[in-house]
C-alpha cells in the first residue's frame, strides 16, 4: 500500500494512514461505509486546513468502528493543533490497538509520531526512546524505508543531545539502507546532516566531502534548490578555512542556481555572502556593490531583518571608505528596524556605531 505523510509546520514529515489502510481495516466490519465516509471527510478537511472539523469527523469514524488509521491521523491533527495531551492519549490508544492486533507497521508509526512530539516539546531523550522502539517495530514489519527513517531520527536526536559519534553512526546506517533501496534524495539529505556534525566537530575537510557528495546527488537527480543549498554550505565551510577563492566559487555557483529557480531571497543571501568575502579581502568597492544589490532584493521582498543587516554591512564599508555621512544614513535606517524586530544586541551595536560616526563627524567640523 502506498504511504502518505503529514507535514508539520517546520517541514517535518510524520506518518499517516492513507485510505487504503482504513479500507483494509474495515473490510470485515459491517459498519465500514459510515466509518469510511467520516474518515474521508476528515481527510478532506485536513487538506483544506479545517482542523477543528477534521477532528470531529475522525471522532465520528472512531465512534462507529475504532481503527488504527483514524487514531493515527486524529493524533496527527491534534499534534498539529498543539493539543499535545489529547494527541498522546490518541496515539497511545492506537498503539494499544496495534499491539493487540499484532500490526507492527502501525505500532512503529504510533511510536515514531510520539517521538516527534517529544522532540517538538524539547525532550530529545524521550524522543530517542520512542524512535528506538519504532525502529524495532519497523524491522519486524520488514519495512526498510521506515527502518532507515528511524535510524535517521535516532541519529538526529544524538545530534541534538551532543553525542556526535553516535549521530554519525546512526546516520551512516540510514544511508546504507536508503542507498540500497534507491532513495538517493534521502541519502543526500543525510549526508548534509553528517556534514553539519563534522562542522560541529571542527572536521571541515570531512564536512566538505559530505557536502560535495550531497551536491553531486542533488545535481544528478535534478533537485536544484537542494544542490544550491549544498553549494552554499560548501562556501561557508571554505570561509571558515579562509580559502576565499573557493568560497567565492561555490557561492557563485549557488547564486546561479538560485537565480535560475527564481528564489529571490536565497539569491540575495548569496550576494551578501560574496560581499562579505570581498570585505574580508579588503575589496571594499566590490563588497559595497554586492551588498547594495542584496539590499535591493531584500527591500523588494520586505524582509526587515535582512534589510537591516545589509544596511549595517553597507554602513561598515562606508566607514572604511571614510564616507561617514552616507554610513550614518544607513546605520540610522537600520537602528529602528532592529528595535522593531526586538533584536536587542544588533540594535545596541548599531546605536554605538551611530554615536561613533556622529562623534567623528563632529571632530571633522572642528
Amino acid at each position: 500500500m502506498e504511504k502518505e505523510y503529514q507535514e508539520l509546520a517546520d517541514g517535518t514529515l510524520i506518518l499517516k494512514a492513507s485510505k487504503d489502510y482504513i479500507i483494509k481495516e474495515l473490510s470485515s466490519a459491517a459498519e465500514n461505509k459510515d466509518a469510511q465516509d467520516y474518515f474521508n471527510q476528515a481527510e478532506q478537511y485536513c487538506i483544506n486546513g479545517q482542523y477543528t472539523e477534521a477532528i470531529e469527523a475522525f471522532k465520528k469514524s472512531l465512534a462507529i468502528y475504532p481503527t488504527m488509521s483514524a487514531l493515527l491521523n486524529l493524533g496527527n491533527v491534534l499534534s498539529i493543533t498543539v493539543k499535545y495531551a489529547d494527541a498522546y492519549n490518541t496515539y497511545n490508544k492506537g498503539l494499544e490497538l496495534a499491539r493487540q492486533t499484532g500490526d507492527k507497521w502501525f505500532e512503529g508509526a504510533f511510536l515514531s509520531n510520539m517521538g516527534f512530539m517529544h522532540n517538538r516539546e524539547g525532550k530529545p531523550d524521550k524522543a530517542l526512546g520512542f524512535f528506538n522502539d519504532a525502529l524495532i517495530a519497523f524491522r519486524n514489519a520488514n519495512d526498510e524505508q521506515e527502518e532507515a527513517s528511524e535510524l535517521e531520527n535516532i541519529g538526529s536526536m544524538h545530534m541534538v543531545m551532543g553525542d556526535k559519534v553516535n549521530a554519525i553512526k546512526y546516520l551512516n546506517d540510514a544511508i546504507e539502507i536508503f542507498s540500497a533501496i534507491g532513495q538517493e534524495e534521502d541519502v543526500a539529505n543525510i549526508l548534509n546532516k553528517i556534514g553539519a556534525v563534522h562542522i560541529a566537530m571542527n572536521n571541515k575537510d570531512a564536512a566538505l566531502e559530505c557536502y560535495n557528495n550531497a551536491a553531486a546527488i542533488f545535481n544528478a537527480i535534478g533537485i536544484k534548490i537542494s544542490e544550491a543549498r549544498c553549494l552554499n554550505d560548501i562556501g561557508l565551510t571554505y570561509v571558515d578555512k579562509k580559502d576565499y577563492k573557493q568560497a567565492i566559487n561555490y557561492f557563485s555557483g549557488a547564486l546561479m542556481l538560485f537565480k535560475e529557480i527564481g528564489s529571490n531571497e536565497d539569491e540575495a543571501v548569496q550576494l551578501g555572502n560574496i560581499g562579505s568575502v570581498l570585505r574580508d579581502l579588503n575589496e571594499k568597492d566590490g563588497a559595497l556593490k554586492l551588498y547594495s544589490e542584496a539590499l535591493c532584493i531584500f527591500r523588494e521582498i520586505r524582509s526587515k531583518r535582512d534589510i537591516a543587516n545589509q544596511l549595517t554591512n553597507i554602513g561598515y564599508i562606508l566607514i572604511l571608505k571614510d564616507e561617514l555621512d552616507e554610513a550614518l544614513v544607513h546605520y540610522e535606517e537600520a537602528f529602528p528596524l532592529y528595535e522593531e524586530l526586538g533584536i536587542t544586541l544588533h540594535a545596541e551595536m548599531t546605536k554605538k556605531n551611530i554615536d561613533i560616526i556622529k562623534e567623528k563627524l563632529l571632530l571633522k567640523k572642528m
